[in-house]
């Protein structure tokens, strides 16, 4: 099992986000991570944060977000094993996290990856 901290993790989320999210739909294109986190940081802010004071704090804001995205996790139901994969967990492993658990950790580390 590898820590959510790794820097292979790191690059799963990374990718992971690349893959799923169609960054072209906001009529913006992306060359890299740079420039995707960039892009997709300002549609958040855009479309969720500026107009949303509700929230207590950032990650709120994100959680929302990744709700609300249909390509992502919650969607889907891949939450457990979305984790398990990115963190190559056992079987044994993958089954401590309930699904709401394993959403939520997905949430955080992509939040943290977009905030770095």
């Amino acid at each position: 099992m590898l820590k959510t901290n790794c820097k292979v993790v790191r690059e799963r989320i990374r990718n992971y986000l690349m893959d799923t999210y169609d960054i072209e739909r906001s009529g913006k294109t992306a060359n890299d991570w740079k420039e995707f986190k960039e892009i997709l940081n300002g549609i958040i802010y855009d479309e969720i944060i500026k107009g949303d004071k509700t929230r207590k704090n950032i990650y709120e804001y994100y959680k929302y977000w990744a709700q609300a995205e249909p390509l992502l996790y919650y969607i889907d139901g891949s939450a457990i094993n979305l984790l398990g994969d990115m963190l190559e967990e056992t079987e044994e492993e993958r089954n401590k996290y309930s699904y709401t658990q394993a959403e939520d950790m997905l949430t955080y580390l992509i939040t943290r990856e977009l905030l770095k």
